[in-house]
């Protein structure tokens, strides 16, 4: 069994090497926004009133130029209200549903009615920047049409800090597959050229990851899309159960997607074996831990928590200040535990994507 781990090992770190490479090229190539064109931001919002006005907030101190359309998706909160008073304060174009029509189609609805070369879509829980805004739109030229911010997570307790790091793993993939058909983007923050966008029928009402969808249908009409390597800061998921929940409504979004397009995802693999051996070597680690408790062996404890070590390149992003380097411990709960229960919700989301591709109704809400 060993030989297999070590094999799988070596697996992880070669396609990390070759990641890290193309890393350090695409980092190498600066991006300068020269002018600042005309942007149409979208907040679609559904059901948050405790953050979209911090959103709203955050874009109008990032960028200069622009309209913003605020779609309220028939929120059964004080959403609507909370906007109504916000409208006093920044300036936007305030949409209301008359009933629950979804992400989509509310983004949809933002762009048939904007007037921007470009489309900004920002989540409603999402804080925005200038570097972050400028550099992702000076990133759309040329081929390249779709432009994303790298995500990072509002620390406030250890599951925070198990989802920061979980999004240094996507980021890291996203920067490393940036100008390739294997990009996949951070629907969160993201711009997009609106001919582009309209070109590719916008975002799909029968996908549970809109997202994933637009950049997949722009590659295969022959665009290019990138992550910045600038952060957007949004809220985590509050619960353990809104954790979960959230994890396997993405995987299944993906798991379509990738049937979808799967000549074009399994094109030279090297993020799908990067990932699969990562998490086998987390799964055997806890499998590995377990048994040393349960034969009380310090030696087998000691050698299941060293298999954290290669989780190390993730924990690295956290470490912009000496007082924060005691972070470098969470290697271990997020490489245990937080990865191969991770792990396993991702099995489950394969599945029922894999069953349930092609049966997602038109009407079914991405909230």
């Amino acid at each position: 069994m060993m030989i297999i781990i070590e094999a799988i090992i070596i697996i992880y770190l070669a396609t990390l090497s070759i990641m890290l490479y193309r890393i350090v090229i695409e980092y190498r190539k600066k991006r300068v926004l020269k002018s600042y064109p005309f942007i149409s931001f979208i907040i679609p919002v559904h059901n948050n009133e405790a953050n979209v006005g911090k959103t709203i907030k955050s874009v109008h101190e990032s960028y200069d130029n622009f309209e913003m359309f605020v779609i309220d998706d028939c929120s059964s909160d004080n959403t609507y209200k909370t906007l109504k008073k916000l409208r006093k304060q920044y300036k936007f174009h305030l949409l209301c549903n008359k009933k629950n029509i979804g992400k989509s189609e509310s983004v949809n609805l933002a762009a048939r009615m904007a007037r921007g070369k470009i489309l900004f879509i920002v989540d409603s829980d999402m804080i925005m920047n200038k570097p972050l805004t400028e550099d992702v739109i000076a990133r759309i030229n040329g081929k390249t049409v779709l432009a994303c911010g790298s995500c990072k997570i509002k620390e406030s307790d250890l599951l925070s800090e198990m989802q920061n790091m979980e999004f240094n793993v996507f980021n890291f993939t996203q920067w490393g597959n940036n100008g390739l058909k294997k990009h996949t983007p951070f629907g969160g923050c993201m711009a997009v050229r609106r001919d582009a966008f309209v070109k590719v029928g916008g975002f799909s009402k029968s996908f549970i990851t809109e997202d994933i969808n637009l950049t997949l249908k722009l590659q295969n009409a022959g665009w290019k899309t990138e992550t910045s390597f600038y952060y957007v800061v949004t809220a985590p998921a509050s619960t353990h159960k809104m954790w979960a929940k959230q994890q396997l409504r993405w995987v299944v979004g993906q798991t379509e997607n990738i049937i979808e397009y799967s000549r074009m995802t399994w094109d030279k693999p090297v993020t799908e074996l990067f990932m699969v051996s990562f998490s086998l070597v987390s799964v055997w680690a806890l499998i590995s831990l377990v048994m040393g408790i349960f034969h009380q062996s310090l030696n087998g404890v000691l050698e299941a928590l060293a298999y954290s070590v290669i989780s190390l390149p993730f924990i690295v992003p956290e470490l912009t200040e000496l007082k924060k380097v005691y972070k470098v411990f969470y290697i271990i709960p997020f490489f245990m535990f937080y990865w191969p229960i991770l792990s396993v919700i991702s099995l489950l989301g394969i599945i029922k994507g894999v069953v349930g591709y092609r049966k997602t109704k038109e009407g079914q809400r991405a909230w």
